[in-house]
């Protein structure tokens, strides 16, 4: 047998065991499916009874006494610098009037306050003279 004779042999015995070697592959791809398939039916078993459960458990609500589905909503604003309060007085690290009123118009517009909400806000961060000042002006300014 030459060695050309030889070598064809070996390429044909190597396709033999890459293609067994392909089957139990296959095979064991196969069987890896199957499970999956298995675990996907019994998921959807499972969500369905959840959803059954809930939708009973709806219908009960239906019957119970109304009560407040929505609950409040915190939303953290997260700022470089603390506002310092303000006091009127011209102190060496208190911020001019002008700076301290956009620093607080900027703070109301992202957290969205009521009017309410913006009054409160305000006068806690006043102070002293500055403080007295807001609350004694008539409503009407």
């Amino acid at each position: 047998m030459s060695d050309e004779e030889q070598n064809e042999g070996g390429d044909v015995a190597e396709a033999t065991a890459q293609g067994g070697e392909d089957n139990s592959l296959l095979q064991t791809l196969m069987a890896e499916i199957e499970k999956l398939k298995n675990e996907n039916k019994h998921t959807k078993q499972a969500l369905s009874a959840v959803t059954v459960s809930q939708g009973e458990a709806s219908t009960s609500s239906k019957n119970a006494p109304s009560s407040p589905a929505q609950t409040p909503q915190v939303v953290y604003v997260f700022r470089e610098r603390k506002i310092q309060k303000f006091s009127g007085s011209r102190k060496a690290d208190e911020d001019t009037v002008e700076n301290f009123v956009d620093n607080v118009k900027s703070l109301i517009s992202a957290r969205k306050m009521t009017q309410i909400e913006q009054t409160d806000f305000v006068l806690s961060l006043l102070e002293s003279s500055a403080k007295e000042e807001v609350k004694l002006r008539p409503t009407a300014e």
